[in-house]
């Protein structure tokens, strides 16, 4: 059994992510990517996550020129935007640092994440991945 991806066109929806929170920040980007409006909610209990990930997220999505509008408990965006590189604070969180990364392969011109090591919490191997995957990854200490 598999699942087969393929791209396509991207196109705004709404995302109930009570039950996958962890989910939050790379459907954020994704809904950046896509066309119309994406509206994700249900997340209340983000805002007490290793970071309030609703801010962080609609931070540096914002600051790499997304339309993007926090919620009470998840976000509104405006996609169709094609996102520029910028500087991200993760605030020490992985999820944030991984859906910065992921936010960066697509920008125009790559992006900086001043946080080198928070994905290891959840995903040690995720910059030797990223590598393997084609991505241009520079640790800067």
């Amino acid at each position: 059994d598999s699942v087969r991806v393929a791209g396509g066109r991207l196109v705004g929806l709404e995302i109930d992510v009570r039950d996958t929170p962890d989910l939050f920040p790379v459907l954020a980007v994704l809904g950046a990517a896509a066309e119309g409006t994406t509206v994700l909610k249900g997340g209340t209990n983000l805002r007490q996550k290793e970071s309030d990930r609703i801010a962080t997220t609609t931070a540096f999505l914002r600051a790499m020129g997304a339309n993007v509008r926090p919620t009470e408990d998840g976000c509104q965006i405006s996609g169709g935007v094609k996102l520029h590189g910028a500087d991200v604070n993760t605030h020490g969180d992985h999820r944030i640092l991984m859906a910065a990364a992921l936010a960066g392969l697509v920008s125009t011109s790559g992006t900086t994440i001043e946080d080198d090591s928070s994905y290891k919490v959840s995903y040690p191997g995720f910059l030797r991945d990223m590598h393997q995957l084609g991505c241009r990854l520079e640790v800067r200490r």
